[in-house]
């Protein structure tokens, strides 16, 4: 049995392509990340789309930019909105951040325009009195750049005229310099950037933990799967890895006393015999997982804007609604300080 501390790690989406990144993602649910090449991310997300697995979909975000009036704008999206807002469609839209300038900036996760894609009946997509204009145009726009992973060939809306999509870089400095040009205070400014801007980190943390990070929404997470791996095999040392609970450390902890450690430690390795014994007996890794412990060490990633990053470290690492859970603080802390670098200070 190993045991390490847990740990946060940045993932950049520089020099990938957005299925690069989605596959990068995805493969940790597996621990499959020896099995990516350099022709093999197109694959991967078109599997994903195929089997309707769309949870890694949501972690890239689309940013695009409409040169139309905000009136048009309005009247379109609202007419979409009222008149085909039906099952979980309004679930979708919520999703949808929009700012308003010149320009009409929106940026959602990929998923959001897939699953409408899906929701549109078949027979109102190409009829210009039902559709509206607008929004036939944003579900052309996205269609013909994921083309690869869309399950209806190109051609399925109207050609797109008002419409184009940025990388999220270039869509946040056009942003800002429309803003700036309408004499936007900073404060304004900061917040509608931070409703564009996204992050993700992968976090090495314990089961505990994770438990309590997922509830935040709207995030997209992937999380190392105990149903699939098989922490038998050569590729996890044929050991399992344990999170050390830092007040059991006995060098630094508020429970400074090596019984306590050696306790946690012990119930730790007899949890890891027993899940060998249960697949040595026949047990499938998901049924194996039964005896795993709370201090098991997984592996979640983690994709979401900076309004709702604000959101989750004033909860998780400053102790806004009360005291956090000292190991959640432990891993929330050090990504909160990195937060407060990367954004230039919009994280506070």
């Amino acid at each position: 049995m190993k045991v390490i501390k847990p740990y946060h790690e940045h993932m950049s989406k520089q020099g990938l392509t957005p299925y690069q990144f989605i596959e990068k993602i995805g493969r940790t649910c597996y621990k499959s990340e020896d099995k990516i090449t350099e022709d093999s991310a197109v694959k991967f997300v078109q599997g994903l789309v195929k089997r309707k697995h769309l949870a890694m979909i949501e972690h890239h975000w689309v940013h695009m930019v409409c040169d139309v009036p905000e009136s048009d704008f309005n009247s379109h999206w609202d007419m979409f909105a009222i008149g085909f807002t039906f099952g979980s469609m309004k679930d979708l839209l919520k999703y949808v951040e929009i700012t308003y300038g010149d320009n009409i900036y929106i940026s959602a996760p990929l998923r959001v325009f897939l699953e409408l894609h899906e929701l549109i009946p078949n027979e109102i997509r190409s009829v210009a009195d039902i559709l509206p204009s607008i929004i036939d145009e944003i579900m052309s726009c996205v269609e013909n750049y994921y083309d690869d992973v869309f399950p209806i060939k190109k051609g399925s809306y109207r050609v797109t005229r008002h419409c184009y999509l940025e990388n999220e870089e270039d869509f946040i400095s056009e942003l800002v310099s429309d803003l700036t040009s309408y004499e936007c205070s900073n404060k304004v400014i900061d917040s509608e950037v931070m409703k564009h801007t996204t992050h993700t980190v992968l976090f090495v943390c314990d089961r505990g933990v994770s438990h309590e990070l997922v509830r935040h929404r709207p995030c997209s997470f992937a999380q190392e799967s105990t149903r699939y791996c098989n922490y038998s095999q050569n590729k996890f040392g044929e050991e399992i890895t344990v999170i050390l609970p830092f007040f059991f450390d006995t060098g630094m902890g508020t429970n400074s006393n090596s019984l306590v450690y050696e306790a946690w430690k012990y119930s730790c390795e007899v949890a890891e015999r027993k899940y060998f014994e249960l697949l040595n007996y026949g047990a499938t890794p998901q049924e194996a997982r039964s005896v795993l412990p709370n201090s098991l060490k997984t592996e979640i990633i983690m994709t979401a804007n900076e309004k709702e990053w604000q959101h989750i470290v004033d909860l998780r690492a400053k102790d806004v609604t009360g005291p956090a859970h000292p190991q959640m603080k432990e891993i929330m802390y050090p990504w909160y300080e990195e937060l407060k670098e990367m954004t230039g200070g919009r994280i506070k």
